[in-house]
């Protein structure tokens, strides 16, 4: 699998979901997030694509944290199953750009060189 493929489609989802919030009720905050996270994973994907290997994953990395901190405490004060989700995206994502940018050797973490 391509290594932008995961944050390509954490853009779809994210976008999507912002849309369909303002959709079902107006909400113009849930709008903006969807498409900002949207806009940030894609500009992540294109760089990864593009052999920004180390920018892609480093810009794909904080805004899954980001994801994850913001869903994480909604999810925890109003336990809705949308919230849950996105935290739990958020969460698998940031695990894996961390991993792709910092991969574990028997040294322990360390940068590591992008897979040709």
């Amino acid at each position: 699998m391509s290594q932008h493929h995961l944050p390509m489609t954490v853009a779809a989802v994210t976008a999507v979901g912002g849309a369909v919030g303002y959709a079902r009720t107006k909400s113009v905050p849930s709008l903006v997030a969807g498409l900002g996270f949207g806009a940030l994973f894609g500009f992540a994907a294109y760089r990864i694509k593009q052999g920004g290997y180390v920018s892609g994953n480093e810009i794909a990395a904080v805004a899954a944290i980001t994801l994850a901190g913001a869903m994480g405490a909604r999810a925890a004060k109003t336990k809705a199953p949308v919230p849950t989700a996105l935290f739990t995206v958020g969460v698998v994502s940031a695990g894996y750009h961390i991993y792709k940018l910092y991969g574990l050797s028997k040294d322990g973490f360390k940068l590591v060189p992008p897979e040709n």
